[in-house]
């Protein structure tokens, strides 16, 4: 069974030449919920592999990654 899984893992995994999207969030559940949904959209997509950064910090940190070019994602809400 486990092989099995292992081996449609590897079949369905999108080539290593494929682009990598790289998903950041901030350290609350809120940012790590949102998160990880856009990272499985992408995946299920299969037209980019995710590089998850999670947990990266503060907002102004996180910002500064996407203006740089560190990261290529990152969820915010509005709401409490």
């Amino acid at each position: 069974m486990t092989a099995t899984a292992l081996l449609l893992g590897v079949a369905c995994a999108p080539p290593r030449d494929t682009p990598v999207v790289r998903v950041a969030c901030k350290p609350f559940t809120e940012s790590y919920l949102l998160s990880e949904i856009a990272a499985q959209l992408i995946e299920d997509r299969g037209e980019a592999r995710v590089d998850r950064r999670y947990g990266m910090g503060s907002p102004a940190l996180v910002n500064e990654a996407l203006r740089v070019g560190d990261v290529d994602v990152d969820s915010n809400y509005t709401g409490s």
